[in-house]
């Protein structure tokens, strides 16, 4: 039987990081842009920087994959199968509620529908190479969104287009190198969106065991992550439901707790914060991205600025499909 391209993206992890740790950036008001590659998650080992220019931002320790349970018969190893020259493009649409215990404010809801495009530009034994080209996202307007917020929101998104990310992966999906051109001239709050983005998995693949599979197989992924200098943790459980010859369906949940420690640029310092996503993700083979997804999530964070504590409670809806 075929062998099944593995590329799941839990994409609702930072969703809202993308979105409150970008905002406290901007009010840091940050002198100078930072581009290059950044250490992503893996189980082989450290992530590398090989940018000669300002030092990246830490993506985080390496992840340990446990595997569980191995699932019924038959078994199978689950493997990127993707040729080079192939292109994909993926649209993936969030759905946030933010809301701040801060003067009764009332919730804010912010739709954002973000494109990019995978090319497959090299495949080997040891792994594919693929580059990502970020499209210009769009943000919606709703009557809750006032107009400073609204253009803010569009020109911090909009700074990722014509951004490029080039991520190596091994035959197993998993994430071997990672780096990113931000373009000529970029603000830093353009390397913070990017971290972000790839830190809740737009451009990062958590991989399949290298073992074989079949349905009911369980693991789980342990790490850090580090976006705009926050710090948290991660447990991510996946259980495959469903396999055949054109694909699988993988039920996926992940948990996030943030480490107290100090915001950028000195605006404040971080209390506590968690978040705890759920989705279901089908893959297909000759993609690189998922043929479908849908996922929630929901989660509290506390900071402490100019000595008051500030908790801010959101929920994201996600929908993603790749052709």
């Amino acid at each position: 039987m075929p062998s099944v391209r593995s590329h799941l993206r839990p994409v609702i992890a930072g969703a809202t990081a993308l979105l409150a740790v970008s905002a406290l950036s901007a009010c840091a008001d940050d002198p100078e842009p930072t581009s290059g590659s950044r250490p992503v998650e893996t189980s082989a080992g450290e992530g590398t920087e090989t940018s000669d220019a300002a030092p990246a931002t830490p993506g985080g320790t390496p992840a340990a994959l446990a595997l569980v349970d191995a699932g019924a018969g038959p078994r199978r190893v689950v493997t990127l199968d993707v040729a080079e020259g192939h292109t994909e493009t993926t649209s993936l649409a969030m759905q946030t509620t933010t809301t701040v215990d801060l003067m009764s404010s009332a919730p804010i809801e912010l739709p954002v529908t973000l494109p990019y495009t995978s090319t497959v530009t090299g495949v080997d034994d040891d792994g594919i190479t693929v580059e990502i080209d970020y499209g210009r996202p769009q943000v919606e307007a709703g009557d809750d969104l006032v107009g400073s917020l609204l253009a803010q929101a569009e020109e911090a998104f909009t700074l990722l287009d014509a951004a490029t990310t080039e991520v190596v992966y091994a035959p197993s999906g998993q994430v071997v190198s990672q780096e990113t051109d931000l373009g000529a001239s970029a603000p830093a709050i353009v390397d913070r969106l990017l971290d972000d983005v790839n830190a809740s998995g737009f451009a990062l693949a958590l991989p399949f065991p290298d073992e074989a599979v079949g349905v009911g197989a369980r693991w789980s992924l342990d790490g850090e992550v580090t976006v705009g200098e926050v710090t948290s943790t991660t447990t991510t459980e996946f259980e495959l439901v469903e396999v055949t010859a054109r694909g699988y369906v993988v039920e996926v949940r992940t948990t996030q707790t943030a480490l107290p420690g100090d915001l950028p640029q000195g605006v404040g310092a971080v209390v506590d914060g968690s978040t705890t996503s759920t989705g279901t993700f089908e893959g297909r083979v000759g993609l690189i991205g998922p043929a479908s997804a849908t996922a929630t999530s929901e989660g509290s964070a506390t900071v402490e600025m100019g000595g008051q504590r500030i908790t801010t409670t959101y929920a994201v809806e996600l929908d993603a499909s790749t052709s």
